[in-house]
């Protein structure tokens, strides 16, 4: 399997503050992570599914969606599950997707193995 044929059809769920754009004092809004955004633009080319997933809302969303359309990144829903998912699987508190992009993410393996002891390190350093 060819790594583009890996992505096809997957969901991918992406924060906007810290992720999408640089830090800053909320409700402001950063810099362009253009790596990160090309990378999207490019999934979506290939089949994949976005899902805006931020805790933004009323007016600083829609300047988050507005700020994403201008850096020509759309998305198939916005801090919601994807109609064909819930048609499926029901309504869910929690958005569907098979990759979640979030600054705050930490991977459950890497986490599970880590000493108790490192864990304020972890979060100092977020």
């Amino acid at each position: 399997m060819t790594r583009i044929a890996a992505v096809i059809n997957k969901v991918i769920a992406v924060d906007f503050d810290g992720v999408l754009c640089g830090p800053a004092q909320f409700p402001e809004i950063g810099a362009p992570n253009t790596e990160l955004i090309e990378k999207l633009l490019s999934t979506r080319e290939h089949g994949c599914k976005l899902i805006l997933w931020t805790c933004r809302h009323g007016h600083d969303l829609e300047r988050a969606v507005q700020w994403c359309s201008r850096q020509g990144l759309e998305f198939d829903a916005v801090n919601e599950n994807l109609p064909e998912l819930v048609e499926r699987y029901g309504e869910s508190r929690k958005v569907g997707a098979d990759i979640y992009i979030d600054d705050k993410a930490v991977s459950p393996v890497p986490f599970s193995d880590m000493p108790f002891y490192l864990l304020p390190q972890v979060w100092q350093s977020k």
